[in-house]
């Protein structure tokens, strides 16, 4: 695999400075190009974000986060993200979406597939869909989510996808929302603790994200080891399981997270600081739209991370094994690796931004039918058929704080309008009235059924409830109470098929009467039957499936002796992937040991940003033995022992964070100048410390060395590639060559040191990790399979692995002879120098 970084899409807030590169089980999803500029740049974004917290406030009557800042600083903020407005912010996301995956279609293995979602029905409703469409094609498919929904699960997927409760109570979930509204906790928020009366809550699904990877079925006692996840935004164990296990992640969501010009941020709304008032008003400074757009995005990323910053550290540290994020890590990480993120809404109600790479894709809404079986009520079907088209109304999941006077609202508003209605109790507990000739109190109806007989909708805004009232051709009214609810009430009257959202703190008689009569006029109706009929067209599922498959790292998960299996294990001494079905009938049959395998890791994540130099490196260890200090401290009052302990292990643990953070700008230093370093591998415990600190030693004095050749070599034929000056190119080689002698031995003697110091501390440290469930689930389907099979396919396995062993160890040779070669070229340039 080449070691040659892949270009940075410019949407990204925040830059991994990382290569592509490592072992087959060590891949990376990213890998960007880092200079000076983008360090300050760095450095000057995160300045920007502290002196922007202070300013953040919610307004609860539109449900998002209101932040009051000069103009000058998101102008800066943007700047230093790197932004580039371009004419037009939105592209032709059909024709992007299409010429993706016109390819051959890729050969996925069978995998067992997680969904983490966390929300309320209507947030996992469209993931049953997408479930059940990837169990068809073979799959093993888990839904996590709440236990609220268990029945749900199970019944509309009829059993092809299995349920896994992950904690957490959706009712509290949208209780807590709509007082204190979207899911980032604000200033005041943060420092009067109401975030902390979620902990529990927070901590219970962090949890259950990694056993739903990991536990069997509750059910039937199957095992199960996921090889991919699919998670929606809100179950912020994502990416941290995710990195533990090794296995891909595939980010999806129902209203926008990545950064764009396009739009703001659904829960944000930036307000600006000017000078003067009325006609004196001073706006040079405020930011055009795109660029507050853009950084909308970083602003809600670093809140919701500040306000779960220490919960998910615990997670990582305690159950996972990882080393906690800093600040500067943990904000905009997803984005920041490039993780591939598939938006299920329409791209004729919103098209792709020309600011969103490959690495996004918008498939169309996901849609499970629950109507096929549905047959309505006798009063229901009387009422249906005893007047014109009734309007829907009904908000869903939200708990409404004045059911009554809502019901009152409504009513009058019905009655004004002269239409007849329906309404839906939900959890808002509405109705307060009898059922009559225009008046119908509504139980559990499909809106998929139900929606193909009314004239109009009104609901909360909620993003499954918006594209089912749109693929009706059905126009919207829309209150919105929190969240993207806000986001999607303007989407659709952007589009013509509604009026403007009416916050629901503002819903009176007088706006739902008038918007009531807007959603029934001609120029509505006619926008919304054309949409409807556009997005009927779309089939979304499956789209989103093709974004799923094309954004694997296939090339990694593919048993190498039975291709058709998913690889489970990794053989380290030939660099071999192998199935658990193989991986058994090896061991049966003696070629191997268990002992020399190790659970694949197919995908690989870089979550701590690296420094990029040694100055640097030792400012953020500094930063982060006050931390550590700080912590000890305080835990000398609270917990005395824990807290005498890590006072007791500071200076042994500082100084080697210190000399960590020294090496690792020294090792990281030639990527200043355009070359790529070797990737270092994780450190675990004191064993894996010295190994790695042994590997960097050697591989700087060979680097060193050899590059004094090999770098102007390499430039040399790059140059013939490409077309460019040869000569240059050649003299710029020469010069990283006669850099990297002095810079890559150094970096190499520290390494010796810091990496085994570092591996000690690991070692001492306490942390923990629940990884042995994932090897025993490994081995028990293994097993299992080898069982079941008959002789043949065994010595297919057996014979086939053979063969690959002679056609490695061959391959070794030839990079050995060509190694030596190298050796006695620089020996020789030695030689003439001399």
């Amino acid at each position: 695999m080449s070691d040659k970084p892949l270009p940075t899409p410019p949407y990204s807030l925040v830059d991994e400075n990382q290569t592509q590169g490592g072992p087959s089980r060590r891949p990376s999803y990213t890998s960007t190009q880092t200079d000076s500029y983008l360090r300050k740049a760095d450095e000057e974004a995160e300045l920007a974000y502290d002196d922007l917290l202070s300013n953040a406030h919610f307004e609860k009557s539109t449900g998002k986060l209101k932040l009051d800042i000069d103009g000058k600083d998101v102008h800066d903020l943007a700047e230093s993200a790197g932004l580039k407005e371009a004419e037009g912010v939105y592209g032709d996301s059909d024709e992007d979406f299409t010429s993706s995956i016109a390819a051959q279609q890729p050969r996925v293995p069978r995998l067992n597939i997680l969904i983490l979602i966390v929300g309320s029905r209507g947030d996992v409703q469209p993931y049953i869909a997408l479930g059940m469409r990837l169990a068809e094609d073979g799959h093993r498919v888990r839904l996590g989510t709440h236990k609220e929904f268990r029945d749900f699960v199970r019944e509309a997927s009829s059993r092809k996808v299995e349920f896994f409760d992950i904690g957490g109570d959706p009712r509290e979930l949208m209780a807590y929302m709509v007082k204190n509204p979207g899911l980032i906790p604000g200033w005041k928020s943060l420092k009067s603790g109401d975030v902390g009366k979620n902990t529990k809550m927070l901590k219970e699904i962090l949890a259950g994200t990694f056993r739903a990877c990991v536990f069997p079925d509750l059910e039937t006692q199957i095992p199960f080891s996921a090889n991919a996840i699919i998670a929606n935004p809100p179950c912020f164990g994502h990416i941290h399981v995710a990195e533990a296990l090794g296995i891909p992640l595939h980010m999806s969501f129902t209203m926008p997270w990545s950064p764009t010009t396009a739009f703001p941020h659904p829960l944000v709304d930036l307000q600006f600081k000017t000078k003067g008032k009325g006609k004196d008003k001073d706006v040079s400074e405020e930011p055009s739209p795109q660029t507050s757009n853009y950084v909308s995005y970083a602003l809600a990323d670093h809140l919701t991370w500040l306000g779960l910053q220490r919960v998910i550290n615990k997670f990582r540290c305690k159950t996972l094994g990882l080393p906690a994020l800093s600040s500067h890590s943990g904000t905009g990480v997803i984005h920041r690796l490039k993780i591939p993120y598939t938006y299920c809404w329409s791209p004729a109600l919103i098209p792709k931004p020309k600011d969103w790479k490959s690495n996004i894709d918008i498939s169309g809404f996901y849609f499970l039918d629950l109507s096929t079986e549905y047959t309505p009520p006798p009063d229901l079907a009387k009422f249906l058929a005893s007047g014109p088209a009734p309007i829907y109304i009904g908000f869903g999941s939200v708990p409404v704080k004045d059911p009554v006077k809502m019901s009152q609202i409504l009513l009058e508003a019905v009655r004004k309008a002269g239409v007849r209605v329906l309404i839906s109790a939900g959890w808002a507990g509405l109705g307060g009235a009898e059922s009559s000739d225009d008046v119908f109190l509504l139980g559990n109806v499909p809106h998929d059924w139900l929606f193909k007989h009314v004239s109009a909708v009104c609901h909360h805004g909620g993003a499954g409830t918006t594209a089912i009232g749109l693929a009706n051709g059905r126009p919207s009214i829309i209150v919105p109470f929190f969240g993207d609810q806000v986001f999607w009430g303007n989407m659709v009257h952007r589009a013509g098929a509604g009026p403007e959202p009416i916050p629901a703190d503002r819903l009176n008689v007088e706006n739902l009467t008038m918007a009531i009569q807007q959603a029934l006029s001609k120029e509505t109706l006619t926008a919304a039957g054309r949409m409807g009929e556009i997005i009927r067209s779309e089939d979304g599922v499956q789209r989103g499936v093709d974004s799923f498959y094309h954004k694997l790292p296939l090339d990694r998960m593919h048993c190498e002796v039975r291709p058709d299996l998913v690889a489970e294990w990794y053989y380290e001494s030939l660099d071999i992937r192998l199935s658990a079905f193989a991986a058994a009938t090896l061991i049966k049959s003696g070629r191997l040991k268990s002992s020399s395998l190790e659970p694949l890791r197919s995908a690989e994540y870089r979550t701590s940003r690296q420094a990029y130099d040694p100055m640097t490196g030792t400012v953020d260890a500094t930063i982060d033995i006050a931390q550590d200090l700080g912590e000890g401290l305080v835990n000398m009052v609270t917990n005395p022992k824990k807290g005498s302990a890590s006072i007791g292990a500071f200076p042994f643990i500082g100084a080697s964070k210190i000399l960590d953070g020294w090496t690792t700008g020294l090792h990281n230093l030639p990527r200043a100048y355009g070359y790529d370093v070797r990737q270092k591998g994780k450190i675990k415990d004191a064993q894996s410390g010295f190994a790695e600190g042994g590997k960097q030693f050697a591989y700087g004095f060979y680097d060193g060395i050899t590059g004094l050749v090999t770098t102007p070599m390499k430039a040399a034929q790059n140059a013939r590639s490409l077309g460019t000056s040869e000569s240059s190119a050649v003299a710029k080689g020469v010069a990283q060559g006669l850099m990297n002698v002095w810079s890559l031995p150094f970096a190499g003697i520290f390494s010796l040191v810091s990496d085994s110091m570092k591996g000690i501390v690991a070692s001492l440290s306490d942390t923990g990790s629940n990884l042995t469930q994932v090897e025993a689930t490994k081995l028990y389907h293994g097993g299992k399979a080898w069982e079941s099979a008959s002789q043949a396919e065994k010595d297919v396995i057996v014979d086939e692995f053979d063969r690959i062993c002679e056609e490695k160890k061959l391959i070794r040779g030839s990079m050995g002879k060509r190694i030596w070669d190298s050796l006695n070229r620089t020996h020789q340039v030695a030689d003439h120098i001399h």
